[in-house]
């Protein structure tokens, strides 16, 4: 097990084979690495060359490769390359974008998705043969789902649909299942009542859901800026008078952060 920490630094942990699971810390700041702050890593074989890898992404929204350059009993990662992808999560909303990288092989081609500062799941593809390259962005994956998210891709209950789970800052857990096969492109569906978009947004947002009542959008320093009525399953609201930064709507017991580009 690979663990990042807010230093930027990782720490590798042996599973010592025991039932429940305990790790004991074998190498602390492992290999030396050092991205700068909030290491997020993933362990995968990015390049495909049977070798085990090491994606990390940090809080300046960017992400870096680090290329297995040992074997597959004596890894060696003496190379951290940075700005992977030409990834730089809400380099346009925020300069600590808090990126998180899931590496996902989708039937034979890579995905990569990564959590964020406000919460919104990015997606890229275009990677297998372009790892020097620039990867192509595809509409956001999933709106907010708390802040400093990560996700986790699998097929979960076995029914050849993938599912994922997100964490978040605040320590919860969403379960979201596919509507499609792995065959397919996936399109999440969360296990809630209520959903905002577009997000990122820049003059509407649409809340839909079948929770009615007050609605509060509140800024970044907790304020009320925009107070509004829910009374149908769609509802529409204006931000066009909003600055572009992240936002929180507010319906009752839910809650959801927003952008506006």
């Amino acid at each position: 097990m690979i663990l990042g920490d807010a230093n930027g630094k990782i720490h590798y942990f042996i599973n010592n084979g025991t039932n429940p699971a305990s790790f004991t810390i074998s190498q602390p700041n492992y290999s030396n690495i050092d991205i700068g702050y909030f290491a997020s890593p993933q362990i995968i074989d990015v390049n495909r060359d049977g070798l085990l890898d090491l994606l990390i992404g940090e809080q300046d929204g960017t992400i870096n490769y680090c290329q297995n350059s040992g074997s597959l009993n004596s890894p060696i990662f003496d190379t951290v390359i940075t700005n992977f992808g030409g990834i730089d999560i809400e380099s346009d909303i925020i300069s600590s974008g808090y990126s998180s990288p899931t590496l996902f092989d989708n039937n034979g081609s890579y995905e990569l998705y990564s959590g964020s500062f406000s919460g919104v799941i990015y997606k890229f593809n275009n990677i297998d043969n372009n790892l020097t390259g620039v990867f192509d962005s595809i509409s956001p994956l999933l709106s907010s789902e708390g802040s400093k998210t990560r996700i986790a891709i699998k097929d979960i209950n076995n029914d050849q649909k993938i599912d994922c789970i997100i964490g978040n800052y605040s320590g919860g857990l969403s379960f979201f299942s596919s509507d499609s096969s792995l065959v397919s492109t996936q399109k999440f569906i969360p296990i809630n009542n209520l959903n905002i978009y577009p997000n990122p947004a820049q003059y509407e947002i649409i809340i839909e859901g079948n929770s009615f009542g007050d609605i509060d959008i509140v800024n970044s320093f907790g304020q009320t800026i925009i107070k509004s009525r829910k009374k149908s399953v769609r509802h529409s609201i204006n931000i066009n008078q909003l600055t572009r930064g992240i936002y929180f709507m507010k319906l009752g017991t839910n809650s959801s952060k927003f952008i506006i580009k």
